[in-house]
């Protein structure tokens, strides 16, 4: 059988678990961080794959803490002791905003534990909620 333009891991998900539905992405359910010399995951075991949306492949990654957060994201504008600084501030947020270059709605988030709670520790319980519930539950993405 041959698949042009799969990567290893798109082949044994057709070859064993079947065929990978329109619009859907093949998403590991491992935590493996092995990477072959051109960058793609190179976990072939199909027990660990299956497919899913884009958001889904999106919040693997967040649940498992693989997403790039805080300095490591390519459009971070502050430094962790800078939102250390900015969380604690008492000033008004259009002051500590125009000191350090940003706008008023990114202090507000930070203060809130909207944004860079990793650092803080401040987390906004209504962002992970509704009505009571979690928006999803982490454990039911992965059911083995």
């Amino acid at each position: 059988m041959e698949l042009p333009g799969y990567n290893p891991y798109q082949y044994a998900q057709v070859l064993f678990n079947g065929p990978i539905p329109n619009g859907h992405v093949v998403r590991h359910k491992c935590d493996c961080n092995y990477k072959d010399n051109t960058g793609w995951n190179v976990c072939v075991n199909p027990a660990h794959l299956e497919t899913g949306t884009c958001a889904d492949n999106s919040n693997d990654s967040v649940i498992r803490n693989r997403s790039p957060h805080g300095t490591k994201n390519g459009r971070n504008k502050l430094s962790e002791e800078q939102v250390k600084t900015i969380y604690s501030d008492t000033r008004s947020q259009a002051k500590v905003a125009s000191e350090y270059g940003v706008n008023q709605t990114l202090v507000s988030a930070i203060k809130i534990g909207k944004l860079w709670s990793r650092v803080t520790g401040h987390i906004d319980n209504s962002i992970r909620a509704r009505k009571g519930k979690p928006r999803f539950d982490p454990d039911s993405l992965f059911e083995y």
